[in-house]
């Protein structure tokens, strides 16, 4: 990725260049190296950490020329770190760096990785049933049994009880749901096939280009199903709540008649974000931002705001309930991640070899079919426990 630290002080090494036999006969001469074809240094038993084989073994010793022919004669220069705010190229090799070492440390200590995987996996799954400490976040806790029900949309809810209404309510709607999950997995399948050609093709002859357009086509793609997944469950949820058992073909018209507008108010708060990011001083103010925001399109789809309204509707129903919004989103971030992180740790340890390509499809249907719309419904649901400003009381309910 060229992200390999280049700082000084560094040593010139002078390579002698000497011509060497085609092949050696004899074992004992000097060039008798050549024609091993063991490993040189390490082995190990997946080939993640071996050394390179023999030289006989690559295509550079047998054809020289015709390999050379292939490269390209050029490479572009990246730009240096003096740019203003926000420095992409340098978070990029920090998140490569990162998971380097993270696969190191999983290669090395398998037990100790492991067992951190298990205990932050542990400890998103324990929030999830047991619930978040409500002195912290703020909800009321629920007295009667009927607060579980994921039908009763307007109900105090800390967010472990979310999180269990939110599966009762999937499993209970499984199949309307994995529909609305299975774009996610339709558009995925499609960016892929768009980036297959282009990559190959002579347009992205570049080092550099290579992942800019993978970057660029998987982000659209994952942005885009997010939105209409988001969109299309909170329709769903919004006729449920009326009393409606909606069907597929309805869900998907209501979510198109309010995508662009939902599309128009996000894009208002990302522009308005990533501005404020740009300044770095505006970090804070981003972040603060970026969690009051968060109802954003629920409050196009559920309240009927315009998408210049929504931002401002969102930042009064977080108002003084920041900290507890925070608390969902790193809680919906970790159950969004660790899941996807387990599976490609132990697809790598477990296959040999491992196939990326089934690391991505195991992936992409566990967030298309179950993760995104899990996140989508627990939204809503929280937006719901925050728009309940007390629990009502038994004469309350009984009227």
């Amino acid at each position: 990725f060229g992200c390999e630290q280049t700082t000084g002080p560094h040593r010139r090494i002078d390579p002698a260049v000497q011509l060497l036999p085609d092949e050696a006969t004899d074992p004992n001469e000097e060039f008798a190296w050549i024609e091993y074809e063991g490993i040189w240094g390490q082995y190990e038993k997946n080939g993640l950490y071996s050394g390179i084989s023999g030289p006989k073994l690559a295509r550079p010793w047998s054809e020289p020329f015709s390999w050379e022919a292939s490269l390209r004669n050029w490479s572009e220069k990246l730009p240096e770190r003096e740019a203003l705010g926000f420095d992409p190229l340098g978070s990029f090799c920090f998140v490569v760096s990162l998971g380097s070492s993270l696969l190191n440390t999983v290669y090395q200590n398998p037990r100790t990785a492991g067992g951190g995987i298990l205990v932050l996996l542990a400890t998103a799954v324990g929030l999830l049933v047991v619930g978040v400490p409500q002195r912290r976040f703020g909800a009321k806790a629920p007295t009667r049994p009927d607060d579980y029900s994921p039908f009763v949309f307007q109900r105090h809810r800390n967010l472990g009880q979310i999180g269990r209404a939110g599966l009762v309510l999937y499993w209970r709607n499984w199949l309307l749901f994995a529909a609305i999950g299975a774009v996610f997995v339709a558009l995925g399948t499609l960016a892929s096939a768009i980036q297959g050609p282009l990559v190959i093709s002579d347009l992205v002859d570049s080092p550099f280009a290579e992942p800019i357009l993978v970057l660029t086509l998987g982000g659209l793609q994952a942005i885009i199903s997010l939105l209409i997944i988001e969109t299309s469950i909170t329709v769903s949820l919004r006729e449920m709540a009326d009393g409606r058992s909606p069907s597929i073909p309805e869900v998907f018209r209501g979510a198109m008649a309010s995508f662009w507008p939902v599309v128009r108010a996000r894009l208002r708060a990302s522009l308005y974000v990533i501005g404020l990011l740009i300044t770095v001083v505006g970090t804070p103010w981003a972040i603060h931002r970026s969690v009051a925001w968060l109802f954003t399109e629920q409050m196009v789809i559920l309240q009927g705001r315009r998408p210049s309204d929504a931002l401002g509707a969102s930042h009064a129903l977080v108002n003084d309930r920041w900290f507890r919004s925070l608390g969902f989103i790193i809680l919906a971030a970790v159950l969004l991640i660790v899941p996807a992180t387990v599976i490609a740790v132990g697809m790598l340890l477990l296959l040999s070899p491992p196939t990326s390509d089934g690391i991505y499809v195991v992936n992409g249907l566990l967030y298309g079919l179950l993760l995104a719309p899990m996140f989508a419904i627990s939204k809503v649901l929280f937006y719901f426990a925050l728009r309940t400003p007390d629990e009502p009381t038994d004469s309350e309910e009984t009227s």
